[in-house]
């Protein structure tokens, strides 16, 4: 299933990403993604809590569905660390992968 789903405007999926949901998401101007903590869901945005080099320091960023939906960011998520969804990027939405075609880790 698709993070976001386009209707007016790009709008994210409350089904596919949750609160509390683990994110690994690079804006295409950061130079290295960011791992964080999904604290807000809206249809238009996502607030991500991150902790960065600094000790003892909380900082946010918000993604923007329709930023998503234009590639400038490129996103990982996962609920349960088993099944791992990605959005965004050159290629825009990628959306939850396909259990069917999922690597099996053989070699051809």
């Amino acid at each position: 299933m698709a993070l976001i789903e386009t209707r007016d405007s790009p709008q994210f999926i409350p089904e596919e990403i949750h609160e509390r949901d683990l994110v690994r998401a690079r804006y295409h101007t950061w130079p290295e993604p960011r791992n964080g903590l999904v604290t807000t869901v809206r249809k238009d945005v996502l607030t991500v809590l991150f902790m960065p080099a600094i000790h003892r320091a909380t900082c946010y960023f918000t993604v923007k569905a329709q930023e998503v939906a234009d590639g400038k960011w490129e996103i990982s998520y996962t609920a349960d660390m088993e099944t791992i969804g990605k959005a965004g990027g050159e290629d825009g939405i990628i959306g939850s992968p396909d259990p069917e075609a999922a690597d099996d880790g053989s070699t051809d």
